[in-house]
């Protein structure tokens, strides 16, 4: 697992990171050594993962999110997808992202949205999203919306718009555009098709959810109930819904997707993990879709955790995962 970080920023950053690594290899270690691992199927560097993430995150909740940001900074893991996709130079008009570009396109193109509860967006996410890139094989512009709480809602929203209505503007055919993104990201993929279609505008061919967020209150018993398996944490999750919403009540369709009217929605690949907080409230949306009219596939792997299809590769089950979404696009991007 401490092969490939790096440690950067500010010293004291860098110093709760190196004592987190190493407290964490030792629980970690003696746990599995006495035959007592999280969950029997996990591997040591998954279950190693988690634990350190779970401590990045509750040293975040410690400061202020600022602060918060340059700590996730703070420490990196091996980017091994980076290697094999071409990423561009941060652009910002006429919306603030990065292009990643595999080196064997599709043809088609994703817009892809970032989780990180609207409130964080880590350099690590650039590994994720060239996976994403490498798997779809589509050409994926990465929004870089703006952040709660300093910007709640609706600007994030705002954000995804400009930047699908300017890809739709430089030539992008609806048909061969997907919408896709994680956690939060999955909620603000989830927001944008619902905007676009109550403005009546062209909707994408698909929009794919990796362990979306569906409602921002205390919504489904995994919420807490999955604490123990998880590296986000249900007190977490409503934490950053209260930024989001900004006095918004969590049961208002505009902040919660599960509460609003979903009929006329494109297809909907939704992806979740047993073991993940927000588990329940993606199986409650995705059966309120299927209720009204809209196809939607929903993939759930009964022992992953939230965003488990970061790891990559090297786990089976976001091996996977990352494969579904490419034979999503290629069923509904003609």
């Amino acid at each position: 697992m401490s092969t490939g970080l790096t440690f950067r920023g500010r010293p004291e950053h860098q110093f709760r990171n190196f004592v987190a690594l190493w407290s964490v290899t030792l629980k970690v270690s003696l746990r599995r050594m006495l035959g007592r691992p999280l969950v029997r199927s996990w591997s040591w560097t998954f279950e190693m993962g988690t634990e350190l993430l779970r401590e990045q995150m509750r040293v975040m909740f410690t400061m202020t999110p600022p602060e918060a940001r340059a700590f996730g900074d703070s420490m990196s893991l091996p980017a091994p997808a980076l290697d094999r996709v071409r990423m561009s130079e941060p652009v910002t008009t006429p919306a603030r992202g990065r292009w990643f570009e595999p080196r064997e396109t599709s043809g088609r193109t994703l817009l892809y949205l970032h989780g990180g509860g609207y409130a964080f967006h880590g350099e690590g996410y650039a590994n994720f999203v060239a996976l994403v890139a490498e798997a779809t094989g589509a050409r994926t512009f990465a929004l870089d919306y703006r952040l709660s709480p300093e910007h709640p809602h609706p600007a994030q929203l705002e954000d995804a718009l400009a930047a699908y209505r300017a890809l739709l503007a430089s030539g992008v055919s609806p048909s061969q555009l997907a919408v896709a993104g994680d956690s939060a990201g999955g909620h603000l993929t989830l927001s944008l098709v619902l905007a676009l279609r109550d403005a009546g505008e062209p909707l994408p061919a698909v929009a794919m959810g990796l362990c979306p967020w569906t409602h921002t209150g205390a919504r489904g018993a995994s919420l807490t109930a999955n604490d123990p398996y998880d590296w986000v944490q249900g007190a977490h999750a409503i934490q950053f819904g209260a930024w989001y919403r900004a006095g918004i009540p969590a049961d208002d369709p505009r902040v919660s997707p599960l509460c609003a009217d979903l009929r006329g929605l494109p297809p909907l690949v939704l992806q979740a993990g047993g073991r993940e907080i927000l588990h329940d409230q993606i199986v409650e949306f995705a059966d309120a879709a299927k209720s009204q009219g809209v196809s939607v596939s929903l993939q759930v792997w009964p022992e992953m955790n939230h965003d488990f299809q970061a790891f990559g590769p090297d786990v089976p089950e976001a091996r996977e995962a990352l494969a579904n979404l490419r034979t999503a696009m290629q069923q509904w991007c003609k």
